[in-house]
């Protein structure tokens, strides 16, 4: 493998008391166990093994578990504080014990061939190539990996067992007593050929490990190893067995490595795989990495469903009228309409997945055509029966109300005079007469002009007074 550049030389370092399985001989990780009463005397021997490093020009990969990761974080600041470099790049990993510690020996035996930004990348695409997990007898309290309630109720039942996974998915399933597990049942299955690596908790039978787990793998090679110092942490009991099974094919290490797509970093120049850069932190923008190869292939994704069509427009001689949709939220897999009976069911082409088609008018829901309006006043809809006899004219709205709220027309109002209002010094007892009509048509605004009082009237010449009855008294 070439590149155009110079290739920056790294080494891997693993910040936990997690011991090397040894399967590939020298190729190791550096082991830091981070023990000690302060910070000082537990990151002291990383500090100085990065600054010896640092001053090589070579970067170093510090690997931690995730669930075990206060400690490894502390250490990592207090070696970047103390050089003032970006030649440390802190990689988390959520894998049991006994994987990561095979995981940390690969990245080892590669350093040699790949940047430094490509080996802290695949330590994220290298369980993907593994299946690793536990045999346990108690998932009560599995705090790494999600269970459900049932599984955490059916640990206290006598005789149960459950295969945990941590690699390539998390999951937990139950296993029947005397039953042997099936490849259709595992998420993963490595390249052939497959080699398998477990160890067991103090005084833990693993017969039934054995019997029921190994035959569904078909490895060419099982190998027994002591037990890690941190695997009743992990799995939380002390009764369980941990495996890790990955394939011993010359070209395993191969393929992980040509699976990523990495990225030159803008500000340290390092390969990187993730959108921040592990050794400076710089943001980037890395391409869409490729599906995991090998193993058992995916389910195909499901079809895309029809688009969703406009309703037909009703015919001109249904005699139904056109009525809109009334405006709902589009759902998420819309059903196309049932079609208006007479009318035949339009084809519907299936979407491209690639590229993604835009939204179309065709998708949001448009209201039904309207018919032609009828061209004379007299005239009848399309589609609607002739009158069988005339109808009788239509009577004047004016003609019919009532005739004090009937309206006169200019003629009227200009030749009709206005009535003088009656003295304020009269002795007699008048009021406004509420006849039938008005002095002017409702709603029209009142003369701004000044009135002419005219002669005093005592209210006989204008039937619109009554006798009897006190008319107010202007202001003097």
């Amino acid at each position: 493998m070439t590149h155009d550049q110079t290739r920056s030389a790294s080494v891997v370092a693993l910040l936990a008391d997690i011991p090397s399985t040894g399967h590939l001989g020298g190729s190791q990780a550096q082991r830091f166990t981070l023990d000690g009463h302060d910070l000082a005397e537990q990151s002291g021997a990383f500090v100085d093994y990065a600054r010896y490093h640092a001053a090589g020009g070579v970067r170093v990969v510090a690997l931690y578990p995730r669930w075990r990761a206060e400690r490894a974080r502390r250490a990592v600041a207090f070696a970047r504080g103390a050089m003032r470099e970006d030649t440390v790049a802190a990689v988390g990993v959520d894998l049991s014990p006994l994987a990561l510690s095979l995981i940390a020996d690969q990245l080892a035996y590669l350093c040699p061939y790949l940047p430094a930004g490509i080996i802290a990348g695949l330590a994220d695409e290298l369980p993907r190539h593994t299946l690793a997990g536990g045999w346990l007898r108690n998932v009560a309290n599995l705090a790494t990996i999600p269970i459900s309630v049932p599984q955490h109720l059916g640990s206290f039942a006598p005789g149960v067992t459950y295969l945990a996974l941590c690699s390539p998915v998390p999951q937990v399933t139950r296993v029947a007593k005397g039953e042997t597990a099936s490849v259709s049942q595992l998420p993963f299955r490595p390249q052939e050929p497959v080699q398998v690596l477990h160890s067991s908790g103090a005084n833990f039978d693993t017969a039934a490990f054995e019997e029921q787990f190994l035959p569904s793998l078909q490895a060419v090679a099982a190998r027994r190893l002591p037990a890690q110092p941190l695997g009743p942490l992990y799995w939380g009991s002390p009764k369980y067995v941990e495996f890790v099974a990955f394939s011993a094919h010359p070209r395993a290490l191969t393929e992980p490595a040509r699976a990523v797509r990495p990225t030159r970093c803008t500000w340290c120049g390092e390969p990187t795989v993730w959108a921040v850069c592990r050794f400076c932190g710089a943001a980037n923008s890395v391409p869409a990495q490729n599906p995991r190869t090998g193993g058992r292939p995916s389910a195909p994704a499901p079809a895309p469903g029809p688009q969703h069509s406009a309703p037909p427009a009703a015919p001109a001689g249904s005699g139904q009228p056109p009525s809109a949709p009334p405006a709902q939220p589009r759902p998420a897999a819309p059903a196309p309409p049932a079609p208006t009976p007479g009318s035949s069911p339009q084809p519907t082409a299936p979407r491209r997945p690639h590229p993604p088609e835009p939204v179309e008018e065709d998708d949001i829901p448009v209201p039904q055509a309207l018919p032609p309006l009828p061209e004379g006043p007299g005239a009848a809809p399309p589609g609607a029966s002739p009158p069988t006899a005339a109808a009788p004219p239509a009577a004047d709205p004016t003609e019919s109300a009532p005739s004090a709220f009937r309206l006169q027309t200019a003629p009227e109002l200009g030749a009709r005079p206005l009535s003088p209002l009656p003295p304020a010094s009269g002795g007699g007892d008048a009021r406004p007469h509420s006849g039938p009509a008005d002095d002017r048509a409702p709603g029209r605004p009142a003369d701004p002009g000044p009135r002419d009082p005219g002669p005093p009237d005592d209210g006989t010449g204008d039937p619109r007074w009554a006798q009897g009855v006190s008319a107010p008294r202007a202001p003097k």
